[in-house]
C-alpha cells in the first residue's frame, strides 16, 4: 500500500462523515445522495488498495519514523459545502425564522423587585420607651423568597419570556420533524415553569441612643445575598427524560457558572431620629425623620455562583460561517452567553444588592395601652403599636435591559423566499438584517438610566403583652412602593426611539405580612436584656414574591 493511497482513503473517510453531518443539520437528504454514499463506504470497506488496517506485512512499510511523525502533527481540514444567503433564506424563512424574529421574545425586561432589609419589620426594636440612654442589639436571621415576581401576578418564565407563545408554538412542528421528534414545544412549556429565588442570611448591629433632643437609631445588616434560577423537581426530571441527563459534576459546574449568583457583605445604613410629642401613662406619640445611605458593599463574591456583566458586548452572528462551520460548540457557547446576559439582569446579586438611592421618611410612632379603652386589670399588660412612614427616593443611575421595536413592514422582503422566489442580489442584505435582528431579540441592548423609585409606604400596627419577665407581640405589616419612573436613557437617538421603555420598569409592588414574637426579659440594676425569637411571613403581595423571614435578636440596654 504506497502513501498516496493511506491519504486518499483519509480524505474519503473524513469528506463521507461531514456531508453526512451536515444533511442531517441542514435537512436536505436526498435519496441518490444517500444510496451513492452507502455504496461508496461499502466499496471503501471491501478495497484491498484502499484497505487503511491490514495485515501485519501490509502495515510494515509504514513503520518508518518520517511517516509517523507526519501523520501525528499533520492537521487534515476536510472540505466544507459553501452555503449561500440565498440557500440559507430559502431554507429558514420557510421554517418561520422571519415571522418568530417579528415578534419580541422578551415580554418584559425589568429587574425583580425586592424589600430592603431596612424596612423587615422584625428589626425595629421591642421597646418602646428605653429603660437607659443606650440600647443595642444584635440578630441572626434568615429571610427567604422562593418565588420572585417577575410582573404584578405572576412569578413564572412564560410571562416574562413568550416561551408558549403560540405564534412560537406553531411554527416549531417543521423544525421538530428535522430534529426527529424532539419534542421542542413541551421543553419550551417546562423551561416556561422555571422561577427565580431568593436568599438573606445573616446579623445586624443596632444601636438606640436617647438624649434630651430625641432619640438617634443606626441600624446595618451584614449578610450573605444569593439568588438562582430553578424549577420543580419534577419538571427537571421530565426534561431530563426528553434530552439528557448530565452527571453529578457537570450539573453542579453548569449552576456555578450560569444559575446561581452570591455575595457576602454590608447593606444599606439606616440613620433614624425620633423626637417624643406625648409621654403619658396611657398614651405616647413620637414623630422624626430617618434618611438610608446606599452603603452597600460586597467583601467576598462567587462563593457559590458567579458574577454576570451587563456590560459585555452583544455578539454578532453569521449564518454562513455558521453554515459552513457546523460545530455544536458555537450553538451552546450562544445559548450559554444569552443565559449569562438574562442572569445579568435578573439574579446578579451586585446588580441588586448594590443601587445607588438616597432617601428621606418621615413617620409616626404611638404606643396605646388597652386598659385607657377597656378598664379591667389584665388589659393593663395589653398595648397597641403602631409605626407610619413615606419615604422619598432619589433619583439614580442604573442599567436597564431594551429590546427594540419591531417594523412590521420591514419584514415583508422575506415573502419572495416563503414562495422560493428570493434571488441573489438582495439576499445578503436580507441575511444581514436577518442577523442583526436574531440578535435584538435574544439579547436586550444595556443602557444607563436615570431611575427614579417612586415613594415607599410603610404601615406596621402590632398588639403586645408583657407580663412579668415574659411577653410576645401578633400583627400585620403592609409595605407599597409606587411603579417607578425613568428620566433620561444614554442610548442613541436611531435606537432610543424604537425602544420599549414600558417593558424595563419594574412594576409597582406591595406586600402585606402577619408577624409575631416571643420574648424574655431579664431586668439587672445596671442592665436590661431581651431576648426574642421572632417570624413573618407574606400572605397578600403583588410585583414582589412572597417571602419569610426567621429572627434570633439579642437586646441589651445600658
Amino acid at each position: 500500500m504506497n502513501r498516496r493511497k493511506i491519504y486518499f482513503s483519509v480524505w474519503l473517510l473524513v469528506f463521507l462523515g461531514i456531508s453526512s453531518f451536515s444533511s442531517i443539520i441542514l435537512g436536505k437528504r436526498h435519496h441518490a445522495r444517500q444510496s451513492e454514499q452507502k455504496s461508496a463506504a461499502l466499496n471503501l470497506e471491501q478495497s484491498d488498495e484502499l484497505e487503511l488496517f491490514g495485515t501485519e506485512e501490509e502495515l510494515d512499510p509504514l513503520d518508518d519514523p518520517n511517516i509517523t511523525k507526519y501523520v501525528q502533527h499533520k492537521t487534515f481540514k476536510a472540505p466544507t459545502q459553501k452555503c449561500s444567503a440565498q440557500d440559507i433564506l430559502n431554507t429558514i424563512v420557510p421554517l418561520g425564522m422571519s415571522d418568530l424574529l417579528e415578534q419580541n421574545i422578551f415580554c418584559h425586561t425589568n429587574p425583580l423587585n425586592n424589600r430592603n432589609l431596612d424596612d423587615e419589620p422584625l428589626f425595629l426594636p421591642h421597646v418602646f420607651q428605653y429603660p437607659q440612654d443606650l440600647t443595642v442589639s444584635t440578630c441572626i436571621f434568615w429571610n427567604q423568597t422562593d418565588k420572585m415576581n417577575f410582573t404584578s401576578s405572576s412569578n413564572s418564565f412564560d410571562c416574562y419570556l413568550a416561551l408558549t407563545n403560540p405564534m412560537l408554538l406553531s411554527k416549531l412542528p417543521p423544525i421538530e420533524a428535522l430534529l426527529k421528534g424532539f419534542d421542542l414545544a413541551r421543553i419550551l412549556t417546562l423551561f416556561g415553569t422555571a422561577h427565580v429565588e431568593e436568599r438573606r442570611v445573616g446579623t445586624s448591629l443596632q444601636a438606640v441612643w436617647q438624649s434630651p433632643f430625641g432619640d438617634l437609631r443606626a441600624f446595618l445588616p451584614i449578610y450573605y445575598f444569593e439568588r438562582n434560577f430553578n424549577m420543580t423537581e419534577s419538571v427537571k426530571a421530565e426534561l431530563a427524560a426528553l434530552t439528557f441527563e448530565p452527571s453529578p459534576g457537570e450539573q453542579e459546574r453548569f449552576k456555578k457558572e450560569h444559575l446561581i449568583s452570591d455575595n457576602l457583605g454590608i447593606g444599606d445604613l439606616r440613620l433614624e431620629w425620633l423626637l417624643p410629642l406625648v409621654d403619658r401613662e396611657t398614651y405616647a406619640l413620637k414623630t422624626g425623620i430617618y434618611t438610608t445611605l446606599p452603603t452597600s458593599w460586597a467583601f467576598a463574591k462567587n462563593i457559590k455562583g458567579s458574577s454576570y456583566c451587563s456590560d459585555a458586548p452583544r455578539p454578532k452572528v453569521n449564518l454562513e460561517a455558521l453554515c459552513q462551520n457546523r460545530d455544536l460548540k458555537n450553538i451552546t457557547d450562544a445559548l450559554f452567553y444569552s443565559l449569562d446576559h438574562l442572569a445579568a439582569n435578573l439574579i446578579d446579586a451586585k446588580a441588586n444588592t448594590q443601587q445607588r438611592h438616597f432617601s428621606i421618611a418621615g413617620m409616626v410612632q404611638t404606643k396605646a395601652s388597652l386598659n385607657s379603652l377597656i378598664h379591667r386589670p389584665w388589659a393593663e399588660h395589653f398595648s397597641l403599636h403602631n409605626r407610619t412612614s413615606l419615604e422619598y427616593f432619589t433619583p439614580g443611575w442604573e442599567k436597564r435591559f431594551y429590546v427594540l421595536r419591531a417594523d412590521c413592514a420591514e419584514f415583508a422582503r422575506f415573502d419572495k423566499y416563503k414562495n422560493g422566489q428570493g434571488g441573489p442580489e438582495t439576499a445578503p442584505e436580507d441575511l444581514a438584517f436577518l442577523e442583526n435582528r436574531l440578535v435584538d431579540v435574544i439579547y436586550p441592548y444595556v443602557f444607563d438610566t436615570l431611575v427614579k423609585p417612586n415613594f415607599v409606604f410603610w404601615w406596621d400596627a402590632k398588639a403586645q403583652y408583657e407580663y412579668a419577665n415574659m411577653g410576645g407581640f401578633l400583627g400585620v405589616d403592609f409595605w407599597l412602593k409606587g411603579k417607578e419612573q425613568f428620566g433620561s436613557i444614554r442610548a442613541l437617538p436611531n435606537v432610543y426611539k424604537s425602544l420599549e421603555i414600558e417593558k424595563a420598569r419594574k412594576p409597582l409592588a406591595y406586600q402585606m405580612k402577619v408577624l409575631g414574637s416571643l420574648f424574655y426579659k431579664m431586668e439587672q440594676p445596671n442592665y436590661e436584656c431581651i431576648i426574642s425569637f421572632n417570624a413573618d411571613k407574606a400572605f397578600l403581595h403583588s410585583g414582589i414574591g412572597k417571602d419569610y423571614n426567621l429572627v434570633l435578636q439579642f437586646e441589651t440596654s445600658f
